[in-house]
């Protein structure tokens, strides 16, 4: 956590030397968690109203409706390349809830992203506006869970992602035509909310998060049921 002036994003339109704030989602944001993994520095993400909270590997963040975290560079989802997410997520709330936006920054076409959502605590991989991936589990108990999605293959169709809940895979049911998945590059992904994503996306069912997440990760790859296992475990 670090100010956005010490720590200036890369590609920013306009962007000086000592800028402190971006605005994102109508919410002005000051601070950024620097990235620290392979897809480079201009990966940090922009972040306000997120609270520090304890988690199941050290700290973890609160959302509220008015949390944002987004970040702005392009990718990593790209045409029929596979991706995987995964995250600990807490939460008591019944609402369908975004937890990882991959909407389009250009043009309102609803299609093409890999959106994780959570509806009434069943979680759901949203590809269009009538196309989406539904887990049989129940999530908004209160308590931490370890949800991951992925994609097993290059250009795998909806009905092959795989979806576990605590290292475990879950049962999913199509909603919608089954189709191979393909990605659009504009992609600035969101946590929490549609942040960086075009404004039609304000149209999709789905509200901001309220709750708590944790080691968020995403991968240019399949992940395997054993490293699934490894991430779901706790200290």
């Amino acid at each position: 956590d670090v100010a956005l002036s010490d720590h200036p994003i890369m590609g920013l339109s306009g962007r000086q030397k000592k800028e402190d704030a971006k605005t994102l989602r109508g919410v002005k944001c000051t601070r950024l968690v620097p990235n620290m993994g392979a897809f480079g520095p201009h990966y940090s993400a922009l972040k306000a109203n997120l609270e520090p909270v304890a988690g199941p590997h050290g700290r973890a963040v609160e959302f509220s409706e008015d949390s944002r975290m987004g970040v702005y560079a392009m990718g990593p989802l790209h045409g029929d390349h596979a991706v995987s997410y995964a995250l600990w997520v807490k939460t008591a709330s019944p609402e369908n809830q975004v937890l990882v936006n991959s909407g389009s920054i250009w043009g309102g076409g609803m299609k093409n992203f890999f959106n994780l959502h959570l509806n009434n605590g069943a979680p759901e991989i949203m590809i269009s506006k009538s196309q989406k991936l539904v887990a049989d589990a129940n999530l908004s108990d209160g308590k931490w869970h370890h949800l991951a999605a992925t994609m097993p293959k290059d250009g795998c169709k909806l009905s092959e992602v795989l979806v576990y809940v605590d290292g475990k895979p879950v049962k999913t049911k199509v909603s919608g035509l089954d189709r191979a998945l393909h990605f659009d590059q504009a992609v600035r992904l969101g946590f929490g909310g549609f942040n960086y994503s075009h404004k039609a996306y304000d149209s999709l069912p789905v509200k901001s998060f309220m709750g708590a997440m944790d080691e968020i990760s995403i991968w240019t790859r399949p992940l395997d049921a054993g490293e699934v296992a490894v991430l779901a475990s706790r200290p």
